[in-house]
């Protein structure tokens, strides 16, 4: 959904204030950050996204200019790796992102390298850490039953009847670390 480029600095000159490591800055930009997130969280739950795809981009441009600690990092982070389009047709959530091809080699080939993906799955998890509200939004590729929640996912939606034996025997064989992936496990099971 990222289109946002006003308003982003794109000198050193104009981010070198930014970068002095002042802690109310830091809080400051934060709570900003975090509250920004909430209002794009909730344009972009509308009933009506295309109405609301340009306060979204505005909300997105005010999020990556504004200068913070962790939490703001963490947000970005999110938004970044939504921007790769990391949510296929299907995801129940438009800001969802998931990644399958951790999880089923047989689908699309996957366009990062192993060390890539574990970056990403890392940096996900890290941002979980500092907002939690990113926490569901990054479940299908950073939750440790991740592959069971993507999974779980595709299965409701999954029109083919082949595809649906393959996903549910995948979830029958990947081991649930959580009770969550428990709950998967259990409601797929024959």
């Amino acid at each position: 959904m990222t289109k946002a480029t006003t308003n982003i600095p794109h000198s050193v000159t104009e981010i070198s204030g930014s970068v002095t490591g002042d802690k109310n800055l830091s809080s400051t930009g934060d709570a900003r950050v975090r509250a920004l997130f909430r209002e794009w969280r909730e344009a972009s739950r509308s009933s009506d996204l295309d109405q609301n795809l340009d306060r979204c981009f505005e909300i997105e441009a005010e999020i990556m200019s504004t200068p913070g600690g962790g939490a703001a990092l963490a947000i970005k982070a999110y938004l970044f790796f939504l921007n790769f389009h990391l949510q296929p047709d299907g995801a129940p959530q438009d800001a969802l992102l998931r990644y399958s091809a951790l999880f089923d080699k047989d689908a699309a080939p996957s366009e990062l390298g192993e060390e890539e993906e574990g970056l990403m799955v890392s940096m996900l998890r890290d941002a979980a850490r500092q907002v939690p509200e990113l926490a569901e939004l990054v479940a299908p590729i950073a939750h440790e039953d991740a592959a069971l929640i993507d999974a779980d996912i595709e299965v409701q939606s999954e029109p083919d009847p082949q595809r649906l034996t393959t996903l549910i025997d995948r979830i029958a064989k990947t081991e649930a670390k959580t009770p969550r992936g428990e709950e998967i496990k259990s409601r797929h099971a024959a």
